[in-house]
């Protein structure tokens, strides 16, 4: 049977300044998912031009993913969240600041590798870490849950919003958009530091 819980939840609690650390860091999550899920495919696709090709690049992120999940899981055990996030922050942050830069389907291959790397290094521990603390509040985890959601949801408009903004403004064609949006999410990754 669905055990229904009751919650009571207010917006104006979602912003509280014992909030601030966390709201950040989920804004810079939400903002490198859309990177990895969005910008990069589109830019390869933009370099490319092939839809295949783009798909081979894509099956090959997720045999990636397959294959170093397991090892970053291991190593999540082994030394904790906190290290491992910020690890993947400065990872992050490299190759965000390079994937302009890149010209070849090997390149492209190559920092597709990386990318990804880092970001499971963000990813699953940093997913442990809200899913420990949700844990601990048991009697208000709906509550931090959609808290979650909401600070995630409101990092992926800020890059979205921030690069057809800069799009429009500057009429900057969509691959020197993406090319913005690839140092705002570099940026981004810091914030993993702080955590």
């Amino acid at each position: 049977n669905e055990n229904h819980v009751k919650y009571k939840f207010r917006l104006k609690d979602v912003f509280l300044k014992k909030h601030t650390g966390e709201m950040i860091n989920l804004w810079g999550y939400g903002i490198e998912g859309i990177g990895i899920s969005i910008f990069w495919p589109l830019f390869v696709f933009l370099i490319l031009k092939e839809y295949l090709v783009l798909g081979i690049i894509s099956s090959m992120m997720g045999i990636i993913s397959a294959l170093f999940i397991p090892i970053v899981g291991n190593l999540n055990d082994r030394f904790g969240n906190k290290p491992l996030i910020k690890l993947g922050g400065v990872f992050s942050f490299f190759s965000w600041m390079v994937v302009s830069f890149v010209k070849t389907f090997w390149q492209i291959v190559f920092i597709t590798g990386f990318s990804r790397l880092a970001f499971i290094m963000i990813d699953l521990p940093f997913s442990s870490l809200v899913y420990d603390k949700a844990n601990k509040v048991k009697s208000k985890m709906v509550e931090y849950l959609v808290f979650r959601e909401i600070m995630l949801f409101i990092g992926r408009a800020i890059i979205l919003l921030g690069v057809i903004i800069f799009i429009k403004l500057f009429n900057f064609n969509v691959k020197e958009g993406l090319m913005l949006g690839f140092f705002i999410i570099g940026l981004s990754s810091l914030i993993h530091l702080k955590i």
